[in-house]
């Protein structure tokens, strides 16, 4: 009868260093198989450890018919290779650990599987090994559910060590360039952007943060087009469903350098906070 099912992995500084080869844990299939009904499952701790459980998710994979809630703390590959095998509807989806460049292709499939019912999406993007002129684009689908958007980037020097919530220090020429890009109207023509309606007509709140240190106008100036891209290019449209938007600020706000600043309060008219509110009054000044 068990309905979520959390666990810790953290092995004992005395450990020595092991691959999964070498690591049998044979309570890790118990575990698997133990747990066929549940309808949420988290791991957390570390990485090593937690990829050695997913493989074991991973060979009964089409056995987790009630599970919807997945929270992984695991090498993505291990986790897209888990979450490939599912057969049913995910809503709750978070990766703790971040996508590397290789990865992305093989992440927006995945997400294009499980477009039309996930309401959470939460991963971190790394730009480890990217040169500061690197540019790449993040491809999501339609997401017709999808309430909570959130995503961190940066350059993380130890993948094992980049839980969601740590800050890792470097300059901004360490990470590359990179933006949203979501499917072209189906009758073709120009690339009108993002819109709402369309692409994330079920939103409340879009959380999009750098996982390092930088001032406002270094930061705007090479991450401007990734905001862009949550800008719809049409003069007018605009979201309605938004409640919350968390993107960079700097002591309540939003900073010099964000060229496109002056649109957040119609964009998402029905956003409410401090450096949100400041906006609007500077507008109506």
């Amino acid at each position: 009868m068990l309905k979520k099912f959390s666990l810790k992995l953290a092995p004992s500084i005395s450990d020595p260093v092991l691959d999964n080869r070498q690591l049998a844990a044979p309570w890790m299939k118990n575990w698997a198989d133990a747990i066929k009904r549940v309808e949420s499952i988290s791991t957390r701790g570390c990485d090593f450890l937690g990829s050695r459980f997913a493989q074991e998710l991973q060979n009964n994979g089409q056995c987790y018919q009630n599970l919807k809630d997945i929270r992984l703390t695991c090498e993505p590959s291990v986790a897209i290779n888990f979450l490939t095998e599912l057969t049913q509807t995910v809503t709750n989806l978070t990766l703790t650990m971040p996508l590397e460049t290789r990865d992305l292709r093989d992440f927006e499939n995945l997400i294009k599987k499980f477009a039309s019912c996930l309401e959470l999406l939460s991963f971190l993007i790394s730009t480890k090994g990217l040169g500061e002129k690197s540019r790449f684009d993040l491809n999501l689908p339609c997401l017709a559910r999808l309430k909570k958007l959130q995503f961190y980037f940066g350059f993380f020097k130890d993948i094992r060590n980049s839980n969601i919530g740590t800050y890792q220090g470097h300059t901004i020429k360490d990470v590359a360039r990179f933006r949203l890009s979501f499917p072209p109207s189906r009758f073709g023509g120009d690339d009108l952007g993002i819109d709402y309606e369309r692409h994330l007509p079920s939103i409340r709140g879009i959380i999009v943060k750098p996982k390092f240190w930088v001032g406002p106008a270094e930061f705007w100036d090479t991450y401007s087009d990734l905001f862009d891209s949550l800008l719809p290019k049409q003069e007018g449209r605009s979201c309605q469903t938004l409640q919350r938007l968390e993107i960079p600020t700097w002591g309540g706000e939003i900073g010099e350098g964000y060229l496109q600043a002056g649109r957040l309060p119609k964009v998402f008219p029905n956003v409410r906070n401090e450096w949100m509110n400041d906006l609007r009054e500077m507008k109506n000044d």
